[in-house]
């Protein structure tokens, strides 16, 4: 007995797995990994610390550190700037050369959750028409120089990249890089050029797929409608700068500024001259949609943004070496893109705990970070967590859920100060069972730990 006491008594000490039980039920054996780390903003110990160092795949929850990064490095109050240049000589209201869109990686261009933006349209339009410009001899041509690897992050499973979530971030954005298509028709919301729907559907179930390749403009709509006359499914563009370029085209025809398309003989020394510079909402604002939405294409643009005229992989160097400064353990990080939509990804529930609590105590950027996050029982993905619990209003979470994997990320606040009194993290990967179950027994350990 005095041998097996001693054992325990190391096992303890040590801090050594099965040191201490769960204290999440979760269903799905050996297989389950949990990561829990609710602890302070300020010194302190820790109210839950459980293997809060072991790494786990964070979806959405990823998202924070994404959003975080920016805040500190660029600032809240940053914009995207998308330029209009007329590059060729403009003589009696005609541009003897091509309208360029040089692109900013502005996620909000036509965003249905950005509705009181200017319209990029008729500011080029507006813009041409102050500079006299009624006709243009060449096209309007994109300038991807900023993001030279747009698209789907190559980490991204293929079963997601046709869907709306799976839209990656490009130089130029556009409209979400998003498309409403209604099936059996196969109509398109929206003039997507070059795109070829494939109508494979079979079966008598109610399940529908799509299918679409990495750069590919083939999209192949499988499974079936079942007893339902129609549907209408969300997809992403294969290229936003295209549907952009016809749109504008469109617009500016209407209004009178002809797009002529000649071959236009271009000299190194045309002038090439900025007649619009388009701002996107702050930061700050972006954040918070991208955050309470979990919008996948903006936390990559966001992300990218870190990096302009650079491969991801510099923006996630600078996002690592950022926070290795600033005394975060990133050794055994793998962060593969900004959005978490990559199984790939790898983080802890300390590591991103020790991101956020120095967030709390950034003066600067600390209250919109907290706002950032959607409010429990509230805002967007968060809105049936702690539903009808009158204590809801203590959590300000992000959510991250894929097949098998469920994730919180936030604080627990004063709700009349709304400063943050702790950070949460709690990160659950290979479960089984029922998401609402989970999501009952991490509501229930929130409200018992404090």
């Amino acid at each position: 007995m005095r041998r097996l006491s001693l054992l325990t008594l190391i096992v303890v000490l040590l801090g050594l797995p099965g040191a201490a039980s769960c204290p999440l039920p979760v269903k799905g054996g050996d297989a389950v990994s949990v990561g829990i780390y609710i602890a302070p903003v300020g010194s302190g110990t820790p109210v839950v610390d459980y293997e809060s160092r072991r790494l786990l795949t964070p979806a959405s929850i990823l998202k924070s550190l994404t959003v975080a990064t920016a805040y500190r490095i660029l600032g809240p109050d940053w914009c995207w700037s998308t330029a209009v240049m007329c590059r060729g000589r403009v003589k009696d209201g005609v541009l003897h050369g091509d309208l360029v869109i040089r692109g900013s990686g502005d996620p909000t261009i036509g965003s249905r959750h950005f509705k009181e933006q200017p319209s990029f349209c008729s500011a080029v339009a507006a813009a041409l028409r102050r500079r006299g410009i009624s006709s243009v001899e060449g096209g309007i041509v994109i300038d991807s120089s900023v993001m030279p690897e747009g698209g789907a992050v190559q980490s991204w499973e293929v079963e997601d990249i046709a869907w709306d979530y799976g839209a990656g971030a490009y130089a130029v954005n556009y409209s979400d890089n998003t498309f409403s298509l209604t099936v059996p028709e196969m109509r398109t919301n929206i003039t997507v050029p070059g795109l070829e729907v494939v109508n494979n559907l079979s079966g008598k179930g109610r399940s529908l797929s799509l299918m679409r390749g990495v750069g590919c403009r083939t999209l192949t709509v499988g499974g079936s409608l079942g007893n339902r006359r129609q549907a209408t499914l969300q997809c992403s563009m294969p290229d936003p700068g295209e549907v952009l370029v016809s749109r504008l085209e469109s617009a500016l025809v209407a209004l009178g500024i002809a797009v002529e398309h000649y071959n236009v003989e271009r000299a190194a020394d045309d002038p090439c001259e900025i007649v619009l510079e388009y701002e996107s909402p702050p930061l700050s604002e972006v954040g918070r949609s991208l955050m309470v939405r979990s919008d996948n294409m903006m936390a990559e643009a966001t992300l990218r943004a870190l990096a302009p005229s650079a491969p991801l992989d510099s923006a996630l160097v600078r996002e690592r070496r950022f926070w290795k400064d600033h005394g975060v353990d990133m050794s055994l990080w793998r962060i593969k893109d900004g959005s978490g939509l990559s199984r790939a990804n790898a983080i802890s529930a300390a590591a991103l705990g020790d991101v956020m609590r120095q967030m709390a105590a950034a003066p600067e950027v600390s209250q919109l970070y907290i706002d950032s996050f959607a409010r429990a029982g509230l805002d967007g993905t968060l809105t049936s967590f702690l539903s009808k619990n009158q204590r809801k209003r203590e959590f300000v979470l992000k959510s991250g859920s894929m097949g098998g994997v469920q994730c919180y990320a936030g604080f627990r606040i004063n709700p009349d100060t709304r400063d943050a009194t702790h950070v949460i993290v709690v990160m659950v990967n290979n479960f089984s069972g029922s998401r609402s179950e989970l999501r009952k027994a991490v509501e229930t350990l929130l409200l018992n730990s404090f």
